[in-house]
């Protein structure tokens, strides 16, 4: 659980406000902050991959504006629901940056 405490200066009122978010969550919506309009995006798939399309759609209502190509079917259909542009392989010139995550756990 993430929980950030407000101040309200004027109030003088303080409360805490919690929002329960996953590692995977918090490192997408945390990568997403790194798409800027015109950019075109690689969306990864996955469970991480999934939240930052979510968060990438939720930027959008914001008024981001990007295209971006899926690398999977999953990825092109979560993009989809999210109201994200998407262009084929063949369109692309061009990615920006990719969304995706790396999970992998080293020994020594």
């Amino acid at each position: 659980m993430r929980c950030v405490l407000f101040s309200l200066m004027k109030q003088n009122k303080s409360f805490y406000f919690c929002i329960t978010m996953n590692a995977k969550q918090i490192s997408a919506a945390h990568a997403v902050n790194f798409v800027k309009s015109g950019m075109t995006v690689g969306l990864g798939t996955g469970s991480t991959a999934a939240f930052a399309i979510e968060a990438l759609g939720n930027k959008l209502k914001q008024g981001l504006v990007i295209k971006a190509v899926a690398s999977s079917v999953r990825s092109e259909e979560l993009a989809q629901q999210a109201g994200i542009t998407l262009i084929p392989f063949s369109k692309v010139e061009t990615i920006d940056i990719t969304l995706m995550a790396l999970m992998k756990l080293i020994r020594n």
